[in-house]
């Protein structure tokens, strides 16, 4: 019956082997989610919640912080894609046009502002919305004017 063994053996190595590769498809789907994920906070922290508060302290209402979050993000999503190759797990309309979202926002010589953009970026705040943050709430900024939007 040494036949019988040789089969079982082959067979409890073939299961070890299909658990392995399960358990390997496992890892690489939840690294893959988990930097999906992290990118978009990343994102989030950078570009669309630093808009949301130019716009919000700057005197917009909801309807304009909508179009420049709608719009920033396929801006800013298609200068990451074309300037650095990364894409993020969005698809950006690369034939947007609008001019909403389209803020010098880092150029504004504000100190609450510059400590709204800093909590943004915190480990513990990292996709977090900024109008659920009192750092990134409550001031009043002047429109940056004048400048132009370097990707136009």
């Amino acid at each position: 019956d040494g036949d019988d063994a040789a089969v079982n053996a082959e067979n409890v190595e073939k299961q070890r082997q299909a658990r392995l590769r399960r358990a390997r498809r496992h890892v690489h789907e939840y690294t893959e989610y988990f930097l999906d994920e992290y990118k978009l906070k990343a994102f989030k922290a950078a570009f669309m919640e630093p808009i949301k508060v130019y716009e919000r302290c700057t005197g917009g209402d909801d309807c304009r912080i909508g179009n420049a979050e709608v719009h920033a993000c396929n801006v800013y999503a298609a200068v990451i894609l074309s300037t650095l190759g990364m894409q993020l797990p969005l698809q950006p309309f690369l034939d947007d046009d609008s001019n909403h979202g389209r803020h010098p926002f880092l150029e504004v010589e504000c100190e609450k502002y510059q400590k709204a953009l800093k909590e943004l970026t915190k480990p513990e705040n990292l996709g977090r919305d900024s109008v659920s943050m009192r750092e990134c709430k409550g001031f009043v900024i002047e429109k940056t004017v004048g400048s132009d939007f370097i990707f136009s």
